[in-house]
């Protein structure tokens, strides 16, 4: 079983890519007043406080970026009154170079049943989950690439 589980988190991964985008296009209602119905639909106990500035600062840039906040990042943040400073940090992130290079290893582990340099060197793998990540590329075109690449045509690999 543990031999499969690589292969079942990918198939969930492009499941989740692939057809859940469809059904939440064709929804004329907003995704986030749905996700807020079914979670107080399907709350099961109280919902955790909001989390403070600076855990919110740690987890964010972790989680985007890989690496914890500098102290200079820490000041700045922690000593920003704006009521949207979280929203502009996710923003700041996200655009920074960290963050496709991070996404890039995060996607290497997730693939990780991908044979290394079979068809394609680790090298030319990593510059293409980097490049997609910096032009935003959704996630079920990056998954139609993926499962339509042969490894011989370089238009595809």
């Amino acid at each position: 079983m543990t031999s499969r589980l690589p292969a079942l988190r990918i198939r969930v991964f492009l499941f989740v890519a692939l057809v859940l985008p469809a059904g939440v296009a064709s929804s004329a209602e907003p995704l986030a007043p749905r996700i807020d119905q079914l979670l107080e639909a399907n709350q099961v106990g109280p919902l955790a406080p909001l989390t403070t500035d600076s855990d919110f600062l740690r987890r964010i840039t972790l989680d985007l970026t890989g690496d914890l906040p500098s102290s200079a990042e820490a000041k700045n943040f922690l000593d920003d009154a704006a009521p949207n400073k979280r929203e502009l940090l996710v923003d700041r992130l996200l655009a920074s170079p960290r963050f496709p290079i991070h996404m890039a290893n995060v996607f290497d582990v997730m693939f990780m049943e991908r044979r290394s340099a079979a068809h394609v060197s680790v090298v030319e793998w990593q510059k293409y989950l980097q490049a997609s990540f910096v032009a935003n590329k959704p996630f079920d075109q990056l998954a139609r690439e993926i499962l339509s690449a042969d490894g011989v045509d370089p238009a595809l690999r």
